[in-house]
């Protein structure tokens, strides 16, 4: 079995921002770094205004690590 230490995530838009910020929320002893070629939405990110909006967005951040959890699963050898 491996731990999981460091996550990188290409691209900060509709996908990868969200799912990213959800990891780092639910995980925080794993640290998440999010790159980009788009400087503003990086620095959005960082910001209190995010650069994405959704009316539901606890459940949707809740909804993509579940999934993003069992792509692992998915993807583990035994």
């Amino acid at each position: 079995m491996f731990e999981i230490k460091k996550i990188c995530c290409i691209g900060a838009g509709y996908v990868g921002g969200p799912t990213c910020s959800v990891i780092a929320h639910m995980c925080p002893e794993i640290r998440v770094t999010v790159v980009g070629v788009n400087e503003s939405r990086i620095n959005a990110w960082n910001s209190p205004t995010l650069p994405v909006y959704e009316v539901n967005i606890k459940q949707l951040f809740v909804l993509m690590f579940f999934v993003f959890l069992l792509s692992l699963l998915n993807n583990l050898h035994y």
